[in-house]
């Protein structure tokens, strides 16, 4: 049996707007633990605006995701996640929008080559 360690996005947002300006340290801590147990780690980005807000705006969600993303095997999320909490370039994505697969897979892309 394989085990699954998820890292939800909206937790490590709230911890750093709530506990301490760096939740990484907690988030690596994790990660850690899970890699020594075998788990495959997912990331859900789960970007939440009002929580980043209060500690560093986006340019900080994208930096402290950034660094988590890198240690995860399993990365979730939609376009806005993706642009938002990592900051890769895309056309504005409203909640109305209709899904062009093409424009997602473009994002995804880049976000491959921006975090092998």
């Amino acid at each position: 049996m394989r085990r699954w360690a998820l890292l939800p996005g909206a937790g490590v947002g709230a911890r750093g707007s709530t506990v301490r300006k760096d939740p990484v340290p907690d988030s690596a801590c994790f990660l850690k633990a899970a890699k020594a147990a075998g788990a495959v780690i997912s990331f859900d980005l789960n970007f939440r605006e009002k929580l980043w807000s209060i500690c560093g705006g986006r340019g900080r969600a994208s930096e402290v995701i950034g660094r988590i993303v890198q240690n995860v095997d399993v990365l979730v999320g939609n376009e806005e996640d993706l642009q938002q909490g990592l900051g890769i370039s895309g056309p504005e994505v409203a909640a109305k929008s209709k899904l062009d697969p093409g424009i997602f897979i473009g994002i995804i892309e880049h976000l491959t080559k921006k975090h092998p």
